[in-house]
């Protein structure tokens, strides 16, 4: 795609098309942890030892893989059932 540079309306509207197309492009998921505690976010990483979640009440989670027994995608919105003070 070109796009003519018009001036910082231009500049502007594509920044906001990239930065609507990456976040359409993030999975959210939900985690259940082996403590029952389910947490959900954005997927940030997955490396195979940790899971990193950015949780719209707890902003960057990192948690160890092995605390995790399963990961589902879900519809954006969902909440878990934590309070913030349970990891």
């Amino acid at each position: 795609m070109v796009l003519r540079s018009i001036g910082p309306i231009t500049v502007f509207a594509s920044l906001l098309l990239l930065g609507s197309l990456h976040a359409s492009a993030q999975r959210y998921v939900c985690l259940t942890l082996d403590s029952k505690v389910v947490r959900c976010g954005y997927l940030v990483s997955d490396d195979g030892r940790e899971v990193t979640l950015n949780t719209p009440d707890m902003g960057m989670l990192i948690v160890p893989k092995v605390n995790v027994w399963r990961m589902t995608d879900s519809p954006v919105g969902t909440m878990g059932n934590g309070g913030g003070n349970d990891i």
